[in-house]
């Protein structure tokens, strides 16, 4: 039996944007198409995340970073608690009380106290900020992808690259 392989290779990303209009050449912030149900709306929640600032703890030897959380959705977003897992820029789950409450089109600030004791210039790929949250009475789990780079004075500088979401249940398992 001879298998005949296709003589060109598939279309690269390129290829499939050419044509795209501009605002779905932007990196995704959780809007996945879901299927509608009757009291379920097709949309996801959404934030923008942004570094405000940096202080050195040194009591404590962690970096104070306060945030910028913006809810881009229509409806509003209680935020429970936020968690950094990556080995190089770490901190232990901070839980809201009271409780992050944005309305639609509102931005907060918090505070994280962060480990990050790398040498100035390295690079933290895949660092995330994970949120529980709460969106139309529903638990949610917001995955914001940044990339940390160690400033010449020692200072994690954060950008964020990417905001996905996942709402806890879908699967059947609820931790």
């Amino acid at each position: 039996m001879k298998i005949q392989m296709p003589s060109a290779r598939p279309p690269g990303l390129a290829a499939c944007l050419k044509g795209a209009s501009e605002s779905s050449k932007r990196p995704s912030w959780g809007s996945s198409p879901r299927r509608r149900t009757k009291d379920k709306p097709t949309a996801e929640p959404q934030i923008l995340l942004s570094q405000v600032s940096v202080e050195r703890d040194r009591v404590r030897e962690r970096w104070n970073i306060v945030w910028r959380i913006e809810n881009l959705s229509a409806h509003p977003i209680e935020v429970l608690a936020v968690r950094l897992p990556h080995g190089q820029f770490k901190s232990a789950e901070r839980r809201f009380e009271p409780t992050i409450t944005l309305a639609a089109k509102q931005e907060a600030q918090f505070q994280v106290s962060v480990q990050c004791d790398e040498p100035a210039g390295l690079v933290t790929q895949n660092a995330f900020l994970i949120f529980q949250i709460v969106w139309l009475g529903e638990p949610w789990r917001i995955f914001a992808r940044v990339r940390v780079i160690v400033n010449s004075k020692g200072e994690p500088e954060v950008t964020t690259e990417l905001i996905t979401t996942q709402q806890i249940g879908f699967s059947g398992v609820t931790s």
